[in-house]
């Protein structure tokens, strides 16, 4: 495998701030990309001496930078250190974007976790996007992942969701990563959320677009969402390939995951499935706090 070959250089910069009880670290890492060049790769970590270490994947559009409380409260609860990674066509990372399929995805995270000398199995939380990544890699590299958590992650995507994917895709074509922000907000968020949050929506949707590129967000909506049953990247046939014990992870309001189609993931290998109320596809950002305790409850059993 590719991944194996690839040599990882060491950390090339980082700059850490304390929180809490935890040290919250932003730094990058180095990997060789597919086309043979330097890659440098943003990571948010919290380092804990407890294992097995953390491994978050967040979703399309969003960054590490933006999962910051998060990876500090699930150290803190969890006792071990957690990594949260922009991957290919993410944030700031900076890696070709000829390929951004999940098989591209699964090798980048091997060698991401090599260049954090991370020696053993990890557990894997995945939202959204980032949740197809850890389900390709639990598929694929079964040797890196010890235990699973998707979040919003669809068996078939119903129309509802192809629509709503749809139009993310024409708002691509104006160039402009703020449309595609507000198109989120209105269709990825809770009507509650929506309300008691608008004057914070023109603030949020500047930040996303500040945060990542019209390019990498394009091609990862182009290259890693399979909705064609026959693909062997699709998550109903990435399922059956894994042998880690999972949790998926809902909101009752989700139109892009709901309940029923993560259901419907879940009925592969009899996976748990917990819905959390109030909560449209955006849970770690509705519900962190239900949602972080489902994780700790499920990665501490």
């Amino acid at each position: 495998m590719l991944a194996s070959k690839l040599r990882v250089a060491a950390v090339l910069r980082s700059s850490t701030r304390s929180s809490c009880s935890q040290t919250l670290a932003h730094k990058t890492v180095s990997i060789v990309d597919t086309n043979g060049k330097p890659g440098i790769v943003q990571v948010m970590q919290s380092s804990v001496a407890g294992s097995p270490p953390l491994l978050l994947l967040t979703g399309t559009g969003q960054s590490c930078v933006s999962y910051s409380n998060h990876v500090r409260a699930l150290a803190d609860k969890l006792k071990r250190s957690v990594y949260c990674v922009d991957l290919r066509g993410q944030g700031q990372t900076q890696l070709s974007l000829d390929d951004v399929s999940l098989k591209a995805h699964v090798r980048d995270c091997g060698d991401i976790l090599q260049a954090l000398a991370v020696r053993e199995p990890v557990d894997v939380c995945g939202f959204s996007f980032g949740g197809r990544v850890g389900l390709a890699l639990a598929a694929l590299r079964p040797d890196l992942v010890r235990r699973l958590v998707l979040t919003g992650v669809p068996g078939q995507r119903d129309a509802v969701g192809r629509t709503i994917l749809r139009s993310w895709h024409v708002a691509l074509q104006s160039g402009d990563l703020t449309t595609l922000a507000w198109a989120a907000m209105a269709t990825a968020h809770s009507p509650w959320f929506v309300t008691r949050y608008e004057k914070h929506l023109p603030e949020w949707t500047k930040a996303m677009a500040r945060g990542s590129s019209v390019e990498g967000v394009r091609a990862i909506l182009a290259q890693s969402h399979a909705d064609d049953p026959t693909d062997e990247m699709h998550s109903l046939t990435l399922a059956t390939r894994v042998a880690c014990p999972t949790l998926l992870l809902t909101g009752d309001g989700d139109r892009l995951a709901p309940p029923e189609t993560v259901a419907q993931l879940a009925a592969v290998k009899g996976w748990p499935v917990r819905v959390l109320a109030d909560a449209a596809h955006m849970v770690p950002i509705e519900q962190p706090a239900a949602w972080r305790a489902h994780i700790v409850e499920f990665l501490s059993a």
